[in-house]
């Protein structure tokens, strides 16, 4: 995972856990609900854990391509789809340009991406080289949410102790904050 329960308890300030499944499916769901937000995978690459992609899709005839995962690391390779076999492309022919959230790929020579039904293969790998500090950040302050979201039980209304009376209020989903909400935006690809 690429938030971990070490993370979440240095996040937290908490140096015991009595609940590890609870907050292992806190971060799962936080991460899971990042990644739909951003409409990407996000993944962390590195020389023993590439995370390579080959994606089929039908061009429609624009100038740049958006890949469905970002940043792009490498490409590995572009194919046409000629009309009987995938054609390779040359690869001085094109070019990406990376900035973690708006990666594409052109051509170097005004090319545009052929329209067709499945008439393109592009190879390529992707993934933060570390998690930025922020995303991080972002996904930890949903997981805490979601945790504390899950940790009592539904149905209590309201506890005391005699000196103090906690009443709750209904949650149906767990609440993003505000700030995680908006580190996500910073990532969140629209295409």
């Amino acid at each position: 995972m690429i938030v971990t329960i070490a993370d979440y308890m240095t996040f937290t300030g908490v140096t015991e856990l009595t609940n590890e499944t609870q907050v292992t499916e806190a971060i799962r769901t936080a991460i899971q609900y990042a990644e739909t937000l951003c409409s990407r995978t996000l993944a962390v690459h590195s020389a023993t854990t590439p995370h390579t992609q080959v994606w089929q899709f039908s061009g429609k005839g624009a100038e740049k391509l958006y890949t469905p995962n970002a940043p792009i690391k490498s490409i590995t390779s572009i194919k046409y789809w000629n009309g009987t076999a995938y054609e390779l492309i040359d690869s001085a022919s094109y070019t990406s340009v990376i900035d973690d959230n708006s990666d594409y790929i052109y051509f170097r020579e005004g090319y545009v991406w052929d329209k067709g039904v499945a008439n393109w293969q592009v190879i390529y790998v992707y993934g933060f080289t570390t998690l930025p500090a922020d995303l991080k950040r972002a996904i930890l302050q949903i997981a805490q949410s979601y945790s504390s979201s899950i940790t009592r039980d539904p149905s209590i209304k309201s506890q005391s102790d005699g000196e103090q009376t906690i009443t709750y209020r209904e949650v149906t989903e767990p609440t993003v904050p505000n700030e995680a909400m908006s580190i996500l935006q910073h990532y969140r690809r629209f295409f």
